[in-house]
């Protein structure tokens, strides 16, 4: 199965969601899925890194708080084709309204 994880937070960033949608992604992926992780580009990091099996998409964020979601459902949109995931789990973060 093909997992695309959506969060705010992703390790190196300190934080039960980070620990929770790493862990999460480690346990699937040793299962033999598929995991990819979208989430927010911190200062220093790379825009696209692995972690294990695990591909990390970091999106660079801009403009204010109230636009993050859309700024985030934009460049996932733009990677549906490579990442095609059957199942996307998203964490910490208000429901999606409409489709990505």
């Amino acid at each position: 199965m093909n997992i695309l994880m959506i969060s705010m937070d992703y390790p190196p960033t300190p934080g039960g969601i980070s620990a929770h949608v790493q862990e999460l992604s480690r346990a699937l992926a040793l299962q033999g899925n598929k995991v990819s992780v979208i989430t927010r580009k911190r200062k220093n990091d790379q825009e696209h890194s692995k972690d294990g099996d695990i591909d990390i998409f970091r999106v660079p964020l801009t403009f204010a708080a109230l636009v993050y979601g859309l700024q985030i459902r934009k460049f996932t949109r733009n990677l549906l084709d490579r990442i095609r995931p059957d199942i996307i789990h998203i964490h910490g973060m208000l429901p999606w309204n409409g489709t990505i």
